[in-house]
Order: C-alpha cells, then sequence, then structure tokens
C-alpha cells in the first residue's frame, strides 16, 4: 500500500522570517543555512507526528479494491479525495465515478477514508497488475503557515533553533547530556497513531 506525495507543499509550516525572529537574526547572510534548518525541521516533525502540516497532493496506490467498503487513507487531516483511479480488466486507467463513493474528510485525529455507497460496488480490476488502484487525495491543515497551530510552529521553530546553535551532532569540552524533549512535549499530542 505504497503511498506517495506526488505534489509537495508550496510552504513551509514555518516561514524563514518567522524563524529569524524567533533567533533574533536581522541580516540576510544566514538565510540559506537557516532555511535548509527549517526544513529539516520541519521534516523532523511532519515525520514525529505522522501527519501532513501543509496541504499537498498524495496518491496511495492499492493491487486490488479491499474486500470490504472502506479504503482508508494512511493519514488524517484529508481535506479532499481528487479521484479514485483503477486499471479494469483490459488494462485500461478508468476513474470510478465519485457517484459511487463518499469521502470522510477533515478529522485531525482519525485518517481519511473512502467509502463505497451501499448500491455500488467496487469494479474488477487487472488480474495480477500491481497498483492497479490509484486515490488521489489533498491532507493538511492548510495551505498556509497561519493555519498550522501554534504548539507544532513553536516546535519546529525549537528544533531549527537547535540545529542552527547546534552546528555539529556533538558537544566537545563539555559533561555530555540530553537536550530536553520539549519538541516532543509539544508535538506528543499531535501525533497520529494508525490502527492499520
Amino acid at each position: 500500500m505504497p503511498l506517495i506525495v506526488t505534489q509537495p507543499a508550496a510552504v513551509l509550516a514555518v516561514t524563514l522570517q518567522s524563524l529569524k525572529d524567533h533567533l533574533k537574526v536581522t541580516d540576510n547572510n544566514e538565510d540559506a543555512t537557516i532555511a535548509t534548518y527549517l526544513g529539516a525541521a520541519v521534516l523532523w516533525a511532519e515525520d514525529y507526528t505522522k501527519r501532513p502540516f501543509i496541504i499537498r497532493t498524495f496518491k496511495l496506490y492499492l493491487d486490488i479494491f479491499p474486500a470490504e467498503n472502506l479504503i482508508e487513507l494512511p493519514t488524517p487531516l484529508v481535506t479532499s479525495v481528487s479521484s479514485v483511479k483503477y486499471y479494469n480488466a483490459s488494462g485500461t486507467l478508468t476513474t470510478l465515478s465519485s457517484a459511487d463513493y463518499w469521502t470522510v474528510t477533515g478529522d485531525p485525529d482519525s485518517p481519511g477514508a473512502v467509502i463505497l455507497k451501499s448500491d455500488a460496488q467496487w469494479p474488477t480490476t487487472q488480474e495480477d497488475r500491481p497498483r492497479a488502484v490509484e486515490v488521489t487525495f489533498f491532507a493538511g491543515y492548510g495551505a498556509g503557515p497561519e493555519l498550522v497551530p501554534a504548539d507544532v510552529r513553536q516546535a519546529i521553530m525549537l528544533m531549527a533553533a537547535h540545529l542552527f546553535t547546534n552546528r555539529l551532532p556533538y558537544v566537545t569540552g563539555t559533561i555530555v547530556s540530553e537536550v530536553p524533549r520539549t519538541m516532543e512535549a509539544l508535538l506528543a499530542p499531535r501525533r497520529f497513531y494508525s490502527l492499520a
């Protein structure tokens, strides 16, 4: 059940200027470095929480339609389903009519879903074809950083600030101690656990 991002987010969950303000950096000399740390912090936070922050396009592939009437979309914050396509028995890519299914969207704590209507049935796919079913959908808090919860943005800025301040993965000349888990504490309530 591969899930891929087909259209990445247009912006990051935190703006470069917001991070620079947090770091109290007023010049542009290290913008490229700070932007790199910001990107890494966003990736880390999205991986930790298992959810997209800014809306992007996903494609979920299945080898066949499921036996039950439900296709679970393995991420929360689904905003819409663009299409459900499949390779029919003769190998032609075909779009399933949206009149045949319901979509479950908008829940920040549950996965999205495509649910087959009671008067419809999943079509037959081409036999033995891998990735015979494609579900294209959008997920994220919104299109801009202002729609991402403040605690998530704060955790991202803390991680990026840590990377900016500690440019090496180790500290010399001092007693080694673990960095406090502030970022994880801020993000823990937003962590998504799939039952699949």
